[in-house]
């Protein structure tokens, strides 16, 4: 987003919608095609024609978090003065869970 000095836009005032409601949408009823409330936010005016930027905030949306599990396990085990024979175990992403990127939050050009 292009700010003149004066805090209004330069170029064009749709990179901060104004915001309406919450935006996030309850996690046991997101689907794929539809993470984010779109519908709670409104696009400025391109061009700074409202002359100002929307009072959406920085970091309003919450997606899903990081879930990996890392495990070790080792041991030790002396075999003479001077020798140690050392046992290993790791693994990593231990629960297998996948690692879904972040939801598109550009309501200008929307994930497909």
């Amino acid at each position: 987003m292009n700010l003149a000095r004066t805090g209004i836009c330069a170029t064009a005032c749709r990179a901060r919608p104004d915001r309406l409601a919450d935006g996030n949408i309850d996690k046991r009823t997101r689907t794929l095609q539809r993470f984010y409330d779109v519908n709670a936010f409104r696009l400025l005016a391109n061009g700074g024609v409202d002359r100002r930027v929307g009072n959406s905030g920085r970091n309003i949306l919450t997606s899903e978090g990081v879930n990996n599990h890392d495990l070790q396990v080792f041991t030790d085990f002396r075999i003479r003065e001077g020798h140690n024979l050392e046992f290993r175990w790791e693994n990593f992403n231990a629960f297998n869970h996948t690692q879904w990127g972040a939801a598109g939050t550009n309501l200008e050009a929307p994930a497909q």
